[in-house]
């Protein structure tokens, strides 16, 4: 009796409705003693037992709204066992109060036997759910499914465990070279810094860019030639003339660049005169101690990678596999004789990332000091023309010539009817387990130098990635392959530590890669652009917003937020005036700080659940398609914007701090 009653306190505390919680509620029920009533002893003890149960339980409810007014959702489990949730979700309860997200279940075997039920909870939580009357046990849930063990007539109420990675905070993508500069390309200079100030005076504490090392084919950053490298036109030609490395008329002449697009030749050719200059008379002071410290550090990517680079402009710029076959196969005698032959120019190329490392390292202690964090970017693949996969060619899957068999891509998707050929060589994942990924871990060692927080591109890839072959003219073709899934991040955190990862999970999402993304509780992505449907009759759905989550208005990847709302009010009206709707539904007309179209977006994602927030800077600045950075699936023409000067006002810092302020980021 007093097991079933505990199982009813139990459910009157976290059932929706008012409980009643006055002392008396147990009398009448069969043996029930007063635990006051000294002539019942001993049973007296069970029934103090039993209000220390009721104090319990009224606290746990006092203590977590979801208890007290989180939706209610009806839980299968088994014939013998009762089972609900109760959950809160984007900050809102059952009334629209705002309430902090947290998800519980209850459960309550009326059998006088133990039983085991699994219970799928994948649509509300994942992770570990804390048992809360069994001091806090952890229960994992395992590809979505909660395994509970329940003893006879026990009730259990289990919570989730939340883990939020980031505080609640906003930032903005905008890649180096899209900084303003006098040299047709942003750089590492004054106006990187000045960047931060902007950042800073914003009240914004992140800034988000794409990967940091030399581009290959197409100027694409998700196409280079090394994964550890930097790109060193990002070296400040003004910084070389300050080291005493290049005359003062640098800073002084130079030619008339596009002052809205980064025309790529034309820049390379006129940097890489200097450049070369810059090495000359480096060249002839004595080795610092600082430069030879770097080359040994690095000495095991660097190596490589400068013989690379000579190499390829010994051979004429072409692809690895075509080189005379002793060098591309890495034979000892040839790899001696080139390196004896071509040590000037691997000196330059040692420079160059010597003084791009340089640069890099005073750029982040700077906006270290203004409470900036920097986020990078790190391609799941690598180019094939690229120095990781010509130094080890046993991890990638070639042919006998060096040549891809299998190359990665994506099928058709929202950018694309055939899908995406992408012609990145696919690893061996096999090969690299047997040393624990050690390529991998280098490759983060180097990265995590650089930059505090990682955004993992294609993270599905690491659970099933899509291999297409490599004689294939489109992505239409190909199959889903396993990766090497929580092993992969499990040997990461090992050696490694904490990852502090946000994941790119965007496009064809299986429940597989949503439990790979929060068994390690990475917060993943979402787009306001793929948030908004019309459902009919002046209907919208938007979407949901987990707070373990980062919010953009836009990738580089996507259309600017006005070029997409622009398109939207021809192409789909009905969507386009739901949205207008929608925007003045959540922010209403007076509360909204700015009434342009472009800005009521942006505010709207201010005003979302997501701990993290980016947007980029051509959304900032209310620019049209024409400041769009990539269109996926195409070459040429991309990764070229520019944002002019004159552009980062106070004015708009302002603004921005005072959404930062209004929305509490």
């Amino acid at each position: 009796a007093i097991a079933r009653l505990k199982m009813l306190v139990l459910w009157q505390m976290t059932f929706p409705g008012v409980p009643s919680v006055y002392y008396g509620d147990e009398a009448g029920v069969e043996g029930y003693r007063d635990p006051y009533n000294r002539s019942t002893y001993p049973w007296g003890q069970e029934n103090i037992e039993l209000l220390e149960w009721h104090k319990q339980l009224i606290a746990l409810r006092n203590q977590y709204d979801v208890f007290k007014t989180g939706k209610w959702v009806s839980l299968p489990a088994h014939e013998q066992v009762y089972a609900y949730v109760r959950t809160i979700t984007d900050r809102q309860d059952v009334f629209g109060q705002n309430k902090q997200d947290n998800t519980a279940i209850v459960l309550f075997n009326r059998s006088t036997e133990p039983l085991t039920v699994k219970l799928p909870v994948r649509t509300w939580c994942y992770g570990i759910m804390l048992d809360l009357l069994n001091d806090n046990r952890q229960i994992p849930i395992t590809n979505g499914i909660l395994t509970v063990c329940l003893q006879p007539l026990e009730g259990k109420v289990l919570l989730h465990l939340r883990k939020d990675v980031f505080p609640r905070q906003a930032g903005v993508l905008m890649h180096p070279t899209s900084l303003p500069s006098n040299f047709g390309i942003g750089d590492l200079g004054q106006e990187a810094y000045d960047f931060v100030d902007f950042l800073h005076a914003s009240k914004h504490t992140l800034w988000q860019m794409l990967p940091l090392n030399p581009v290959g084919y197409g100027h694409s950053p998700y196409q280079c030639l090394s994964a550890f490298a930097g790109n060193h036109v990002l070296i400040s030609l003004n910084k070389l003339v300050s080291a005493g490395l290049l005359p003062e008329s640098v800073a002084e002449n130079y030619p008339i660049f596009d002052a809205d697009h980064v025309e790529f030749d034309k820049v390379k050719e006129y940097k890489e005169d200097f450049l070369r200059l810059a090495f000359t008379n480096f060249a002839k002071q004595d080795m610092t101690a600082g430069y030879k410290s770097f080359v040994v550090e690095n000495d095991f990517w660097l190596a490589d990678y400068a013989l690379f680079m000579a190499l390829k402009r010994n051979f004429n710029e072409q692809a690895w596999n075509v080189w005379p076959q002793e060098i591309a196969s890495r034979q000892k005698e040839s790899m001696e004789k080139y390196q004896l032959l071509l040590a000037e120019e691997i000196a330059y190329h040692k420079f160059l990332q010597f003084e791009f490392a340089s640069q890099w390292s005073e750029l982040k202690r700077y906006a270290e000091k203004s409470s900036i964090k920097i986020i990078g970017d790190i391609p799941i693949f690598v180019a094939h023309d690229s120095s990781d996969v010509w130094s080890n060619q046993q991890l990638f899957d070639l042919d006998e010539a060096g040549s891809p068999l299998t190359v990665a891509g994506v099928p058709p998707d929202y950018f694309s009817v055939t899908g995406q050929l992408w012609g990145n060589p696919h690893y061996k994942w096999e090969e690299m387990a047997k040393n624990d990924y050690h390529w991998w871990r280098q490759r983060l060692e180097v990265l995590l130098k650089l930059v505090d927080i990682v955004r993992v591109d294609h993270f599905r890839g690491f659970e099933a990635f899509w291999e297409v072959s490599a004689k294939a003219e489109t992505a239409i073709d190909g199959r889903w392959v396993k990766g090497p899934g929580a092993q992969f991040f499990t040997v990461l955190q090992k050696h490694l530590g904490s990852l502090p990862f946000i994941v790119e999970d965007l496009g064809f999402i299986t429940p597989e890669v949503d439990d790979l993304k929060q068994q390690f509780y990475f917060p993943g992505t979402k787009v306001l652009q793929f948030s908004f449907c019309y459902a009919g009759s002046g209907c919208y759905a938007t979407f949901s917003c987990e707070t373990n989550s980062v919010l953009y208005t836009g990738t580089h990847d996507n259309d600017t937020i006005k070029g997409w709302h622009d398109k939207l009010l021809i192409a789909e009206p009905e969507l386009a005036a739901c949205i207008q709707r929608c925007l003045q539904r959540e922010l209403g007309t007076d509360d909204s700080i700015y009434e342009p179209m472009c800005w009521k977006l942006v505010e709207f994602t201010y005003d979302s659940n997501a701990n993290t927030l980016i947007v980029p800077m051509q959304d900032l600045l209310c620019l049209g398609s024409e400041a769009r950075m990539n269109f996926p699936g195409t070459v040429g023409n991309n990764w070229g914007w520019r944002c002019r000067k004159e552009l980062l006002t106070s004015e708009l810092s302002s603004k921005l701090a005072g959404l930062v302020k209004k929305y509490q980021r």
